[in-house]
């Protein structure tokens, strides 16, 4: 969310979802704008329908080996 506009933070969600779609999972970070906010508690509300779960990210990532 280097770019402060719902537009741009809307693309790069969708870019997430392809890339969770395309490797199985996807890991996003965002600043605390409230435009951020904003559109991720939008985008967050319709991710069941399109077939997403919200996981927290030590879902996704494995523990190194030792």
């Amino acid at each position: 969310d280097t770019i402060q506009t719902a537009l741009e933070i809307d693309r790069r969600l969708s870019d997430l979802e392809t890339q969770a779609r395309a490797q199985g999972s996807a890991v996003g970070t965002a600043f605390l704008y409230p435009v951020s906010i904003e559109r991720i508690a939008l985008w967050a509300k319709g991710l069941q329908a399109r077939g997403f779960v919200l996981v927290p990210v030590s879902a996704i990532v494995s523990a190194p080996k030792s």
